[in-house]
């Protein structure tokens, strides 16, 4: 501001483009996390097969405690 108190163009500037990146990124956080929670496989619970073996191999050596 300058001693007037009266802000000028360059202050009212840096204010616009603030408030602007931060309407903006905060539009686009919400875009997504709206389309995140919109798919349509978030209501989906299908079983899992595990790709190995549960059983391990008997291991090698003394026998522990």
């Amino acid at each position: 501001m300058s001693s007037a108190g009266v802000a000028s163009f360059k202050d009212i500037a840096c204010v616009m483009i603030d408030n602007f990146a931060l309407g903006l990124t905060h539009g686009l956080l919400m875009l997504i996390a709206f389309l995140l929670l919109k798919r349509p496989d978030l209501d989906r619970e299908e079983p899992v097969e595990p790709s190995h073996p549960q059983k391990r191999p008997p291991r090698k050596g003394r026998p522990r405690a």
